[in-house]
C-alpha cells in the first residue's frame, strides 16, 4: 500500500511517500502564503498527487494552541483543498491526530530521530512515522 503523508507547518508541508513501509520519496512542498491563493494551487496539488500515485493520503490534523492565527486558517484551507482533490481523484484521505500516532510510535519503540536520513528535519521524520502508523492500522 502506498501512503502519501503530510505534516503541515507554517512555512512548508513536509511529506513522505511510503510503499509497504519503505520510504520512496520525502521532502517539502511550499504552499501558498495567503488564503486567497489556495484555490489557484489546485492544479499543482492534483499533479503532485497523480505523480505520487498513493492509495491513501494522510494529513496530520493541524492544531494551533493559543489564539487562532492566519497560519492556522491557511493550513486548514490547504488541508481542505487536499481533501477536495483527493476526492476528485478517488483517493481516500485521513486526518490523523498527533495524540494518536505519537504514542503509537513510543509503544512500538520507534525513535523518530532514526527515521529517514540524517539531514531530514523533524517534520519529514514525523511524516514517515505517521505513514508507518497508518500502515499499521491497515492490518
Amino acid at each position: 500500500m502506498r501512503v502519501l503523508v503530510f505534516d503541515p507547518g507554517k512555512i512548508n508541508f513536509a511529506y513522505a511517500l511510503l510503499d509497504n513501509g519503505k520510504v520512496l520519496h520525502k521532502g517539502w512542498i511550499d504552499p501558498p502564503t495567503v488564503v486567497d491563493d489556495v484555490g489557484g494551487w489546485r492544479s499543482t496539488v492534483r499533479f503532485f498527487f497523480k505523480k505520487q500515485k498513493p492509495d491513501i493520503i494522510v494529513v496530520e490534523r493541524y492544531q494551533y494552541r493559543g489564539r487562532q492565527s492566519v497560519d492556522s486558517e491557511l493550513i486548514n484551507c490547504i488541508t481542505g483543498l487536499f481533501a477536495g482533490v483527493a476526492d476528485e481523484l478517488g483517493i481516500p484521505m485521513k486526518l490523523v491526530m498527533p495524540a494518536a500516532w505519537k504514542p503509537w510510535t513510543r509503544r512500538q519503540g520507534i525513535v523518530l530521530e532514526d527515521l529517514g536520513d540524517e539531514d531530514d528535519d523533524e517534520h519529514v521524520k514525523d511524516a514517515i512515522a505517521m505513514g508507518l502508523y497508518v500502515l499499521s492500522l491497515q492490518g
